[in-house]
């Protein structure tokens, strides 16, 4: 077997173009030969991550025709009111007299909500929908290696802007007029969302390396095409419990619900023995609260879908 087609089937690095030759259609593609994971000299699609498993799949399954229900019919209706509702979201508190640091704090919220349901799109509809359809495919392998990471960006950024935003409301309802002035102003809330947006891209930078694009021969669809392979980083079991079991569980689920919880519980405390609550510390509260609750369930789901 010669070298680069080692190379592949051990999922080691990206090969370099010059390692994998193109598809010769004089070379054999034998059932012996599919065995091994090539066809027509190229790797056959799918061997990368499932050793060809897919190939023997029927896909008029139940479960399939019921995946297809829920992703391609149910999933895009739910992520375009999701898409509208964000949208509403970004004009109303982006308006001039709706101008406060919790307001800005809340479109920025919005904003990564949106990058979270377009990429979900893409991760979840078209991969659905690549095996019944060659074109799909190819647009699904140029999509993910940057949907995939551009999409747990934003949920990272997510989580911390409603951490930021639970530190100013808990500001703006117990501090004093000059932290408040100081902290809770639309300035600041400008360079939290900044430093938010750096934190989780560089927190989500080796997901940029876990997948890369390969050429690849697809045996449903008889043609060459590309596919999606796991790197060498992301097949490495100290890798996936290091940064997964261990760093998302801290900082993209229990460690954010136990300071939402501590903030929330410090907030309505003072609140309950401040004499004559204002309206605008109420209003605030609401909000935030409001934000808060599907946040928790959200980041509790998703760290249960990490792998």
């Amino acid at each position: 077997m010669p070298a680069w087609a080692i190379v592949t089937l051990i999922q080691i690095d990206p090969p370099s173009p010059h390692q994998i030759p193109t598809m010769n259609l004089s070379m054999p593609c034998t059932p012996e030969i599919q065995a091994e994971g090539f066809c027509h000299g190229i790797p056959i699609c799918g061997y990368c991550y499932d050793m060809g498993l897919h190939l023997h799949r029927n896909i008029s399954t139940p479960y399939d025709h019921y995946n297809l229900f829920m992703i391609g019919l149910v999933l895009p209706a739910i992520g375009t009111f999701g898409l509208i509702g964000n949208t509403l979201s970004i004009f109303i508190f982006s308006r001039n007299e709706m101008r406060s640091s919790i307001n800005t704090y809340l479109t920025a919220l919005a904003c990564s909500d949106v990058i979270i349901i377009l990429s979900a799109f893409l991760m979840f509809f078209l991969e659905s929908m690549r095996k019944r359809s060659a074109f799909v495919s190819r647009v699904y392998a140029i999509c993910a290696p940057v949907a995939f990471p551009l999409g747990l960006t934003a949920q990272s950024m997510s989580v911390f802007i409603t951490l930021a935003a639970a530190v100013d409301c808990y500001i703006s309802v117990t501090g004093s007029a000059r932290l408040k002035g100081r902290f809770c102003s639309i300035q600041t809330a400008y360079y939290v969302i900044a430093g938010c947006l750096i934190s989780a891209f560089v927190f989500n930078c080796p997901h940029w390396f876990e997948i890369y694009v390969l050429k690849c021969y697809s045996i449903p669809y008889r043609e060459e095409t590309f596919d999606i392979c796991p790197t060498m980083l992301r097949m490495n079991d100290q890798y996936l419990t290091l940064y997964y079991a261990y760093c998302y569980t801290i900082v993209m689920a229990i460690g954010p619900v136990l300071i939402l919880i501590a903030l929330n519980v410090a907030i309505v405390v003072n609140l309950k023995f401040k004499n004559g609550t204002e309206n605008g510390d109420t209003m605030t509260l609401v909000k935030i609260l409001s934000v808060l609750k599907s946040e928790i369930c959200y980041m509790l789901i998703f760290a249960t879908q990490q792998p």
